[in-house]
């Protein structure tokens, strides 16, 4: 009977109080801010020292003076593929290097018609491009003003 009694003593707790749940959320960030913080969990175990592999280019200018040299020397046309440097490497970067030239002989054979040097022609739709060297009309002009 020493013991603490129930109800004088001790109380026993009554009926269990019911948990209320607040969910009030306030995001202040937005979808950037999100994504650029799982990015950099993500990459923080990555190496970013990481750069792109330079590949030869053929230049316009180079394009432009093989263009030239190789027109002096055709006398009707001829084709764009022609005018190409030799290469048989199949290695992706002599690939990329023929795709380069290609381009860049093209875009300087458009500057070569605008100044009025060569003319191209093109018989049909993903035909053939071909060039020729324009026959200078000055002298002709030259002629009839004189006359």
């Amino acid at each position: 009977m020493t013991r603490n009694r129930i109800g004088i003593h001790l109380f026993r707790r009554g009926m269990p109080e019911p948990i209320f749940l607040i969910k009030n959320f306030n995001h202040r960030d937005n979808l950037f801010d999100l994504m650029s913080s799982y990015s950099g969990i993500r990459n923080s175990n990555f190496d970013n020292e990481w750069k792109p592999k330079r590949f030869p280019v053929f230049s316009i200018e180079d394009a432009r003076k093989r263009l030239e040299s190789m027109l002096g020397q055709a006398i009707n046309w001829t084709k764009i593929e022609d005018f190409l440097p030799t290469n048989t490497d199949n290695s992706v970067e002599a690939i990329l290097y023929r795709k380069s030239s290609l381009a860049s002989i093209f875009s300087a054979s458009l500057e070569l018609s605008k100044e009025g040097i060569i003319e191209i022609s093109q018989n049909k739709s993903f035909g053939s491009i071909k060039f020729k060297y324009k026959e200078s009309e000055q002298k002709d002009n030259t002629n009839i003003l004189r006359a």
